[in-house]
């Protein structure tokens, strides 16, 4: 009698065993289902029309966003180093102020305006320090490029 009550705790277990991993693979098999099926209807999206965004507060810049050439801003100070669009600093400063009353004190403006003139030096610079640490010119704006934006024409 014994054995066979052994016998039948085993076969549970295993049961069990089986069942949870059972489980996992539908789990599995859905997520990935559902994958394939979201990446199938993003594959046969028709393009959309590429509309131009009006509002000033809604535009990227970035290395592949770039700002047009007749753009032209005003500018004020954050602090004695770093400016900031005048059209906006009063948000940030909103924002800032709202953070410090709810504990927040580890978000900062890391990188705020900066003239073209002003990206070329720091760029120029970064690519200097890895020239000095005996890298090729081509090779010290390769790695300098991993870090900073290389400086356009306005």
């Amino acid at each position: 009698m014994k054995k066979l009550i052994i016998v039948v705790i085993i076969f549970g277990i295993i049961c069990g065993i089986l069942l949870h991993f059972q489980e996992a693979q539908s789990k599995e098999n859905n997520i990935i289902n559902e994958n394939t099926v979201t990446k199938v209807k993003e594959v046969n999206k028709e393009p959309k029309e590429i509309k131009e965004i009006e509002d000033w507060k809604l535009v990227l810049v970035n290395y592949e966003n770039i700002l047009p050439e007749d753009f032209d801003i005003e500018l004020e100070n954050i602090d004695e180093y770093r400016k900031f669009d005048k059209r906006a600093i009063g948000y940030l400063f909103d924002m800032q102020k709202a953070m410090k009353q709810a504990g927040i004190y580890n978000v900062w403006v890391q990188s705020s305006y900066r003239s073209v003139a002003r990206q070329k030096e720091i760029f120029d610079k970064k690519v200097n320090e890895y020239m000095k640490k005996g890298k090729t010119n081509e090779k010290a704006e390769e790695l300098t490029l991993q870090v900073i934006n290389k400086p356009r024409n306005k």
